[in-house]
């Protein structure tokens, strides 16, 4: 039989559309001057758009609309437009000024400083030469600057630009007083130059008047709106100003569109610190950081933040470095000892303290937790003076809970107090006792647990807490039968969604979907907003209902990200890949973004086909959060698949700097260093994880693929049977297969890949393999059988239905031939092996001209180099009668084995005869 690798083609039509234009190019141009001048700016670039499109090289309309850009502070569109109208010869003195300014703006300094001044008027030239010369300026080649400034100076030394200039080269030197002069007197002759406004907003920055900096900053926004970076300016000084909300709404504003800007993050963090709002505080400014913004007072917020959300190797992190600088009286010394005492650093507390403020409420937590930690490590006198020289917020719970605890362990008689107050204020808090039982058993001390649940239900009789927390100690011990009981029992004290939830998982269990979903629904009308509530009757209930309902909430709170997330999976489900991506995108990822939503999206552009977005996610997963595993192993794997196994590397690598004793991340590294045949290195790898794999299956498969590799395939057969039977797979199943064959034991290779058909889940590959096998083999029947059950299996398989009409056709059943012939070939019309297998069938089947036209056609596709392909054409063309043609095309094959010149021996032997 032929054997050809079946090449898959993707056809593609393109659609021609024409139409009439009903405008000439000149009445858009008028159209849009109108626009402009009406301050119209859209109208006008539509027009423009337009006229360009019935007259692209119009050199005038590229010109007014690469102004109306640089208008906005569009430089970079503006740029294309401007060189377009220089190519088609607009005037160059219209054209020059404006296109150094564009390349100024997008910062394309050598193409701004490629721009020749010899032809230009003198207005037009001086205007070039300004850009130039900040140009210089930006690149740090400040005398290059000052030789412009004084060619300017000769040209004409009252010019707006040469004065402007002036400004630059002042502000430059540090002269600030002579550099606001100039920058005036620019604006009274050239009113509204957008680098003159913005020069003084930096002088008056560099003054300290951040409140005059805003308002040319501002000023500038507002001639230039697409100048999206001098927000940031906006933003800073807004902050420096001590305008708090305006910095935060120009900080929030660049976020939105660049959510990983450093200086907009070091805003964002440093007014959510001023609020107390430590949380957020602390993300802004991670990100900041991490993207090479490292001020003190930076790190100095995201030290502080550290610490009050209890993160104090983070502490330690940012604000060590910082105490030097600090005041011995500097609070956030006293976070620095309070971490390090957290971590068990001891140090002379005493002396790194300093004073305290006998009125320091403010700093009430920070004192608290400090005390803490100072009765933990013994400091009793220390700790008694923390707590008696800070007055508590008697109108604060949190705070009295803190102190009365403290004092009970100072033996205070005023602890008793603190706690009844805190208590009085906020009922609630005796419920961290129900938290404490429930890590308990987290842990499996089932006792303790025990004890809470049995004193909740004694004290606490009205209320369902205790019956539910004896459930969870039954359920977690195997006894589902006494946890429904209590969890029925705990539902007759009080409706409630833990209740129901585990309920419906235990009737899940039993098989009672429809309990299940009536017990989900009475949890939602008990909580309506509960996530766990809605993802679960998601999953189980297959009307609209559900689905709608999130919809509309999502109408209402449209920033919900775990409602997004709920109602995104569903979408999956349902098979709404785009409609799913598009709620994902809605989310602007952080730190703490979970990585459901990561899996989400790269499961979602993977089913898409867009490798491309799938290794654009994963790079960004592992940017916003360095510390998940996933984002590594998945990015490896995406580029093992196109065998770039360096770039494999290199994703695996730059998560183990991150992960150094990540186990999973080792062993991936091991299996690429496999697939790339680094046998040294992987061996070299496995050596140092022995002690960790010892007993686990994996190790017998990476050892049997590297015996593989080195063709030691008694070792691989052994090593791989064992891996096999752990993890009954297609892929070991084929390499257990594949070590039977390099031992040329053909039979139990088939054994093996017959028996996973036979006992596991279908899989094409294995069907493949074993076909090829037996036909190896010559077992050309059971092959047959192989194939066509692969065709029935997927019908769109190139290979199972070319192999199956080939066999069929050897075995003289040619109508099913033809049949399987015609289906293969409908789905792959243009591929020469389907092609020639299609024409074999016609000539056996006499049907001698249509075998011929199928022959001819899968010839010239192989482009006369597939021997087998070129003898089925001659064995056609000789069926015809064509022996000339016949004879020609036998001189031109280049038989490759003893079969092949066999076959073309008796063809030249029919064409003699």
């Amino acid at each position: 039989m032929n054997k050809h690798t079946i090449i898959a083609i993707t056809l593609a039509s393109l659609l021609a559309t024409g139409c009439s234009e009903k405008e000439s190019a000149t009445q858009y141009l008028q159209e849009a001057k109108l626009a402009e001048q009406s301050q119209k700016d859209s109208s006008a670039v539509i027009a423009l758009k337009n006229a360009i499109k019935l007259e692209p090289n119009n050199g005038e309309a590229r010109y007014l609309l690469g102004r109306l850009y640089l208008s906005q502070g569009n430089a970079v569109n503006a740029s294309k437009e401007l060189e377009r109208a220089q190519r088609a010869k607009f005037d160059t003195n219209a054209v020059l000024p404006l296109l150094a300014r564009s390349h100024y703006l997008t910062e394309d300094f050598d193409s701004a400083l490629a721009l020749s001044v010899n032809a230009l008027t003198q207005d037009a030239s001086l205007s070039v030469q300004f850009y130039q010369l900040l140009s210089k300026i930006r690149l740090d080649e400040v005398d290059s600057a000052i030789d412009i400034q004084r060619t300017m100076q000769a040209a004409d030394a009252a010019h707006g630009y040469t004065v402007l200039a002036n400004a630059f080269m002042h502000y430059e030197q540090q002269d600030l007083v002579k550099a606001e002069q100039a920058a005036q007197q620019t604006l009274s002759i050239i009113p509204g130059q957008p680098e003159a406004i913005l020069l003084l907003g930096n002088i008056a920055a560099a003054n300290g008047d951040y409140s005059l900096a805003s308002e040319n900053f501002l000023k500038y926004l507002a001639l230039q709106p697409q100048q999206r970076v001098v927000e940031l300016l906006v933003a800073n000084a807004f902050l420096k100003a001590e305008q708090f909300e305006q910095a935060e709404l120009y900080a929030d504003r660049i976020l939105k569109v660049l959510p990983n800007q450093p200086l907009a993050n070091f805003v964002k963090a440093m007014v959510r610190a001023q609020e107390k709002d430590y949380e957020l505080a602390h993300r802004h400014a991670e990100i900041a950081i991490n993207n090479n913004l490292n001020q003190a007072n930076l790190r100095l917020v995201a030290g502080v933040s550290s610490f009050y959300l209890g993160k104090h190797e983070q502490v330690m992190l940012y604000i060590k470095p910082l105490i030097k600088y600090l005041p011995a009286d500097h609070f956030a010394r006293k976070m620095l000892v309070a971490s390090q005492l957290e971590l068990g650093i001891i140090e002379d507390v005493s002396a790194t303290l300093g004073t305290i403020d006998q009125d320091e409420t403010q700093g009430a937590d920070f004192y608290s937790a400090l005390s803490f930690k100072l009765l933990q490590a013994g400091a009793q006198e220390e700790a008694r003076a923390i707590v008696e020289a800070v007055n508590v917020d008697e109108t604060s719970p949190q705070q009295l809970l803190k102190d009365g605890m403290l004092k009970l362990m100072l033996n205070d008689e005023q602890a008793l107090k603190s706690l009844e107050q805190a208590v009085a204020l906020d009922p609630e808090l005796i419920k961290a006792e129900l938290a404490i039982a429930y890590m308990a058993l987290s842990a499996g001390d089932f006792a303790k647990a025990e004890r809470i649940a049995n004193k909740w239900q004694q004290s606490y009789p009205d209320k369902p807490d205790g019956l539910n927390l004896s459930a969870a100690i039954a359920l977690k011990q195997g006894k589902p039968l006494v946890g429904k009981k209590l969890l029925e029992q705990a539902m007759a004290v009080e409706p409630n969604v833990y209740a129901l939830l585990q309920l419906a998982q235990l009737a899940l269990r039993e098989k009672q979907q429809e309990k299940a979903v009536e017990l989900l629904q009475q949890a939602k009308a008990i909580s309506p907003d509960n996530i766990r509530v809605m993802r679960a009757l998601l999953q189980l209930d297959k009307s609209d209902a559900t689905l709608n309902e999130i919809t509309a909430k999502l109408n209402q709170t449209s920033d919900n990200t775990n409602l997004i997330l709920v109602y995104a999976e569903a979408l999956f489900r349902r098979g709404q890949i785009e409609d799913a991506l598009t709620q994902l995108n809605t989310i602007t990822p952080t730190i703490q973004t979970p990585k459901f939503f990561w899996q989400l999206k790269v499961v979602g552009y993977r089913y898409s086909d867009n490798n491309s977005l799938v290794k654009t996610t994963l790079n960004e997963w592992r940017r916003v959060n360095p510390y998940h595993l996933e984002p590594y192993v998945y990015l490896a794997e995406v580029y093992a698949l196109e065998n770039d196994f360096d770039s494999a590397l290199r994703t695996i690598d730059s998560g183990l700097r991150k992960q150094p004793e990540s186990l999973p991340l080792k062993l991936i590294k091991a299996e690429v260093l496999i697939n790339s045949r680094r046998i040294r290195e992987a061996k070299a790898l496995l050596a140092a994880l022995e002690p960790e794999i010892a007993e686990r299956p994996i190790r017998h498969g990476l050892y049997g693929r590297l015996a593989l590799l080195e063709q030691d395939f008694s070792a691989a057969a052994t090593h791989l049977k064992t891996f096999y039977q752990a993890q009954p797979t297609a892929r070991n199943a084929m390499l257990l297969a594949g070590a039977h064959t390099g031992l040329k034991q053909n039979p139990q290779a088939i054994a093996i890949l017959k028996a996973h058909l036979a006992n596991y889940t279908y899989d094409g590959r294995i069907g493949s393999l074993l076909g090829n096998l037996m036909l190896e083999a010559g077992e050309s029947g059971s092959a047959l059988s192989v194939y066509e059950q692969m065709a029935k299996k997927e019908p769109t398989n190139i290979i199972a239905l070319n192999n199956t009409a080939w066999l069929y056709m050897e075995q003289g059943q040619l109508d099913q031939a033809l049949d399987y012939a015609e289906k293969a070939i409908a789905i792959a019309p243009e591929v020469a092996s389907v092609i020639d297998t299609y024409g074999k069938v016609l000539l056996k089947s006499g049907q001698t001209r249509k075998a011929l036209v199928q022959a001819k056609k899968a010839y010239e596709l192989s482009r006369a180099k597939d021997v087998d392909i070129a003898i089925n054409y001659v064995e056609s063309l000789i069926a015809n009668n064509r022996l000339n043609k016949a004879r020609k095309i036998i001189a031109a094959i280049d038989a490759k084995n003893i079969t092949q010149r066999e076959k073309i021996a008796v063809l030249e032997k029919q064409i003699s005869s």
